[in-house]
This record gives structure tokens, sequence and C-alpha cells, in this order.
């Protein structure tokens, strides 16, 4: 498999060169700069859209024509990744920060940010911590995503039932659920109609948002070591299992498997959400996209995902970088510019292609809070424009870790769902696997091991004063979640 992944590498690498030295760096007289990002439609239309924002800002040559032109080049992250290492990136790059960061491969915008409006300050007050390193911007963000649970209004209905509240407990979840299952099953020889979506394979973020309610994150406060085996993720596996195998709540990895389904609207589990066979997703205000193409328009309600005392949300970036190796940075920084425009955000909010990367050009617009052309949509726009600025938190990362956080996670519910390990084992075994791969980055980073290192003392003060009921100074905490939450609880040396 080594073999195999080394080969690919070296074929993806060598395509790069041939690609870099053959392909033109001007179009008719315009230099060209490359943006590698997903394949998505909606980027060839933000492409057409700058040029008309460069003619208008008058960034024209004396023909008038725009003195810049984005290229999209589809990638995946870890095609991008290789080729940026490779020294064959694209002048931008959809990355991620703690990815792309500490391997020297971003420029740092943070100038150039102040001085032309795309600075952290004017978007979402935890992209601080998403598209940031010691104070130092290295991330453009495009748009943002706030997760969070969508229910079929129409599939409650068809049941006698209200859809469910904004804000709920995991007990009220669980109540309602049984409820709606036993009314939406009642005379059916098998269970056809299940109230959520697997949580096993998708339910990293609704598992998250439950787990930090009770005031533990995946990681620690100073990010040098996972959570996992905190009693509080062992507990959660047993309600999941519960939830999937004893109320029947939503599928199991069996019972999904075989529902064939369309997958014509993008999944299939939002397919089964517009037929009816799931009242409720997790899911983000991007998917109207392909629902509002489609013919399947349900009427839709949204709520918090179920938690408990502190309140929290799911929240998600895709941000730009300026690859350390371009050629064209000054030209790729108006192509930032034009991602914190009102015209940029404009389109975002018409196309439905997630939140705004600027909040304030969405709030208290009409157009985006409640669209006339899509009256189905209810409060989708307005509640996750509302939980993404006031209780959101982006997903678990440490910057001592190349991966993402979900993996081992939902890795180690499997096992105790297999019955394979205890739920408490199962747990101990992610934080085994987190710890090793944390390992494995410092084995290559002589620099990085000696910051964690140095994170790691002042790790065991904070465990020392949790202990003795001393308040923590917040200079310690590298964790944004932490910081909030012991502020909250009145935790916190300021």
């Amino acid at each position: 498999m080594k073999n195999l992944f080394l080969i690919s590498a070296i074929i993806l690498i060598a395509s790069s060169f041939m690609m870099v030295f053959t392909q033109p760096d001007c179009d008719d007289g315009i230099t060209q700069i490359s943006w590698k990002t997903d394949s998505n439609p909606q980027r060839y239309e933000q492409a057409e859209l700058f040029e008309q924002w460069l003619i208008k800002n008058g960034h024209v040559d004396d023909d008038g024509k725009p003195v810049v032109k984005v290229v999209i080049d589809s990638s995946t992250n870890q095609s991008s990744l290789i080729q940026a290492v490779s020294g064959v990136g694209g002048d931008m790059i959809d990355a991620l920060i703690f990815q792309y960061q500490p391997m020297g491969l971003c420029d740092d915008i943070s100038e150039d940010a102040k001085q032309y409006g795309y600075s952290i300050d004017r978007a979402y007050p935890q992209f601080s911590w998403m598209m940031a390193v010691d104070g130092r911007q290295y991330g453009c963000a495009a748009n943002a995503f706030c997760r969070n649970v969508w229910a079929n209004v129409d599939t409650f209905k068809k049941y006698g039932m209200e859809p469910p509240p904004e804000e709920w407990t995991p007990e009220e979840f669980e109540r309602i659920g049984k409820e709606f299952t036993r009314r939406a099953n009642e005379g059916k020889e098998r269970q056809e109609v299940f109230f959520i979506q697997s949580l096993i394979g998708e339910g990293y973020h609704l598992f998250l948002t439950i787990c930090r309610s009770q005031g533990v994150d995946l990681y620690n406060e100073t990010l040098t070591s996972s959570n996992l085996d905190n009693p509080v993720f062992a507990d959660l596996f047993k309600l999941i299992y519960k939830w999937t195998y004893v109320d029947k709540l939503c599928p199991t990895p069996a019972e999904t498997a075989s529902m064939s389904a369309d997958a014509s609207l993008g999944r299939s589990c939002f397919t089964h959400f517009v037929s009816g066979r799931y009242a409720m997703i997790t899911d983000v205000r991007s998917t109207v996209i392909p629902m509002r193409k489609s013919s399947f328009r349900p009427n839709i309600s949204t709520s918090q995902m179920p938690m408990y005392e502190f309140k929290n949300m799911p929240l998600a970036v895709r941000p730009l970088i300026l690859y350390k190796g371009s050629k064209n940075k000054e030209l790729a920084k108006l192509f930032f510019r034009f991602l914190a425009s009102r015209e940029y955000s404009e389109h975002i909010i018409k196309s439905g292609d997630g939140l705004p990367p600027i909040p304030e050009y969405a709030m208290d617009n009409p157009d985006f809070l409640n669209p006339p052309e899509y009256p189905n949509e209810g409060n989708l726009h307005a509640n996750e424009l509302k939980w993404a600025t006031t209780i959101a938190y982006g997903m678990p990362y440490t910057p001592y870790r190349s991966a993402e956080g979900n993996k081992w996670m939902m890795d180690s519910m499997s096992r105790y769902f297999n019955g394979l390990d205890t739920a408490e084992d199962a747990a101990a075994y992610g934080k085994r696997r987190y710890d090793e791969s944390i390992r494995t980055t410092l084995r290559n980073n002589p620099k990085l091991k000696k910051k964690w290192e140095e994170a790691c003392v002042i790790q065991q003060r904070i465990d020392s004063y949790k202990a003795a009921g001393r308040k923590i100074p917040a200079r310690w905490i590298k964790n944004p979640f932490y910081l909030d939450y012991y502020r909250a609880k009145n935790m916190l040396e300021e």
C-alpha cells in the first residue's frame, strides 16, 4: 500500500510539473493565476464575478481588460498538499491552515488583510483560531458553515407532530424521537422511517456538540493530547448505541446500506430526508443549492444540536491560502480582497453556497434571512447565521497533528458498536491512536517537537491547578473552546 501511494504521488508530482511548465502564464496578454479548489460549478461563477469586480474597481490594463484571470484547477486536499510540498502548488489553495502553515507553505497575509478589509475581525468570532497562527493571519475565508439539525416539517405533520424546538437536551431529543418513530412505523412489518440519519457514520458534529456542552473537547487545553479517555466520551458511545440499536431512532450501518437511494440530490441521506424516510438530518446551508434545482422542496425548520448546559455549535470555514511559492502574490491578493467585497457576499447569499465570509452583509438582509423565492426554507438561513456568530466553535484540531480530528473518535465508537471493546476500552484505544499520530508528526519536526514539549509542561500546571480548584491563567490555554468554557464557569484568571 505504501508503494502504491508513493507511485501515485510520483505520478501526480510529475503531472503537476508538466502542467506548470507547459501551461501559459498569460491568456491574450492577461496574467493567469491558479486556484486549487473543488469542482463545484460555483467556483467558475466566482472566477467570472471576480473579473467583473476587477473592471468595476479599476484593476485593468490600458485596454480596459482585467489585469489578471483566475484559472480553476480542481484538486483534492491530498493532491493539493502533495503538489504544494513538491513546489508546484497553485497561487491560491483551498487549504486547512493547521496543515499548511507548520510546513511553511503559506504566506502571512496579515498586513494586506488589515489594509484591504479581509482581516479576521470582520469575520466570525472563531475565525481567529481557524485562520491565524500566533496572531498572524494565513487564510482568507471564502464561506462558512454552521452545521445544525434540519427537520422536514411535512414529515412531522404527516404523523401529527410539530417539528422540534430550536433548543433541546439529549433527553428531549430521545423522548421526541421515540414518539415520532412509534407513530411513523405503527402497523408496519419492519421499520421504514427513522428520526434522524445514521449517527455512526455521520454523527460526528452532533457527538462533539454534546461532549462540549458538558465541558469536554477532543483535545486538551494546550492541544498536546487527546481527551478521548474522558468518561464523557464513553458515556456518549453508550447513548448513541442505545439510540441506534435499542430506541431505533436512527438506522444501523446495515440498514443504511440496505436503503438504496438516488444520489441526485448530492447525498443519499438527503434523498431520504426529502422523501420522508428520515425526519431529520444534520446539514448546512449549501445543501439548498441542489434542493433548489430539484422538484423536492420540503418545508424545513432548524434546531440546534441537542446539548446540555454549555451552548456550542460546530463551525467550519473554507479558507484560501496564498501559496508560498506563488510567482503572482500581489495579483492573488486582489482575489482575497474580492472575497471580502459586498459583490462576492451577495453572490454567496443568492446562490446558497454557505454563509458569506463577512457576516455583516447577511445581517438584517431579507434576501438572506427570508429569500422570497424559497419560502419552504423557513428559518434555516437566519438560524445558521445566528448560531455561527454567537455560539459556534471550530472543529477540533491540534497544530501537532496534520490530519483532521474525527477519524479515531468515530473508529473508536465503531469498535464499541461492533463488540470489539467496551465503551471505555474503545475510547482509550482512540486516545492512543490520536496521541500516536501526534508523536509521528513530531518525529519529523524537531522545531515543532520543542514547542510541544514546552506546552506539555504548561499542561501539567493546568492539570494541577484544576485538581486544586485554582483559577487557570488564560495565557496558558491554546484551545479556544476551553477559554470560553472556563470563563463561563469563572475558572479563568485573566
